[in-house]
Order: structure tokens, then C-alpha cells, then sequence
């Protein structure tokens, strides 16, 4: 909770499972993306506009994206990933 708690306190579930591969939550122009243990695909997010950043939120490290017909797309780099849930913060 130290460092992910916000991606939990005070928000709301997000387009997961209909528009989104991982579990989402969200809050005012922020989307959190759920990186659970052993999921080791690229995340993918329905979305109507490409994001402003995207960044891990352990480190704020920024990560690589992408946005091709309206669908997000982010990878946790190997080397970044945890055996606890990673979240993604995506700002639009």
C-alpha cells in the first residue's frame, strides 16, 4: 500500500474485463493498470484519445506505449516486474 495505495484509495473499477485485458481502476483523468502476478502479456486498453504519460508507479519510471485504433497498449519490461501486482499509472 506504500506505494500503490492510490491506485486503490479513492478510486473507481474501471472497463476491466469488457475494454481491458487487465483489472483497471480509475479516477479523474487517470487510469491504474493492474499488472497481476504471472501476467506477463502487454496490457491493452480500449481508449478514445492517446495518454499524456505512462509510468510505473513504484518507480515513476516512464514505459514504453503504444495507440493503434483506439486501443492502448503497455509492457512491463521483465526486469521491472515484481512477484506482487505492478500497476501502471496511465494519465490522459
Amino acid at each position: 500500500m506504500k506505494h500503490s495505495g492510490e491506485s486503490l484509495q479513492g478510486t473507481y473499477g474501471g472497463p476491466w474485463p469488457e475494454d481491458a485485458n487487465v483489472p483497471v481502476t480509475e479516477r479523474a483523468g487517470i487510469s491504474y493498470l493492474h499488472f497481476l502476478p504471472g501476467f506477463k502479456d502487454t496490457a491493452e486498453v480500449k481508449a478514445t484519445s492517446p495518454p499524456k504519460s505512462v509510468r510505473l508507479l513504484r518507480t515513476g519510471d516512464q514505459l514504453q506505449s503504444t495507440f493503434d485504433d483506439g486501443v492502448l497498449g503497455v509492457t512491463v519490461p521483465g526486469e521491472a516486474r515484481t512477484d506482487l501486482p505492478d500497476v501502471v499509472v496511465v494519465s490522459w
